[in-house]
């Protein structure tokens, strides 16, 4: 089976406005002729209260975050910092604690209707905008705080 390319997402924190830039990462089993199937998205800004940035993980203190296959069976691909790239796969109701991070945590996902998210052991949503299949987020110290409700 191939997959499409992911519709990736970089998240820069600059003075309460965060910037989701959409590009394209390969993934495994990638067939060289074929052409991204995720929608395009426009770049958007979006305001970061003031009291989000300054709520951010201490420094020294891991961030954490719990993924679940919450209404149907999901797989996730994350990176750690630094570390290889992991991937799992959750059967509906599974959850799983990933390993704590210093500065951020790639995760890439392919139905994130399925997924059900827990940062720092609080709720935590996808960004609105993000696709519903096949593309990525990056979580972060500094930006995190923008995915609580």
């Amino acid at each position: 089976m191939t997959w499409a390319k992911p519709l990736c997402y970089t998240v820069a924190l600059r003075r309460n406005q965060t910037h989701l830039v959409p590009t394209t990462a390969p993934i495994a089993s990638e067939d060289a002729n074929r052409q991204p199937q995720a929608p395009a998205v426009a770049n958007r800004q979006r305001q970061v209260p003031a009291e989000s940035v300054s709520q951010a993980v201490p420094s020294g203190s891991p961030l954490t975050l719990k993924v679940e296959a919450a209404t149907a069976d999901a797989w996730v691909k994350y990176q750690v910092d630094d570390s290889k790239p992991t991937i799992l796969v959750l059967k509906q109701g599974q959850s799983q604690d990933l390993p704590p991070a210093q500065d951020k945590i790639m995760l890439s996902y392919g139905n994130r209707l399925a997924h059900k998210l827990e940062i720092n052991g609080r709720e935590a949503y996808f960004p609105s905008d993000t696709p519903h299949f096949s593309s990525q987020v990056v979580i972060s110290r500094e930006n995190f705080q923008t995915l609580f409700r």
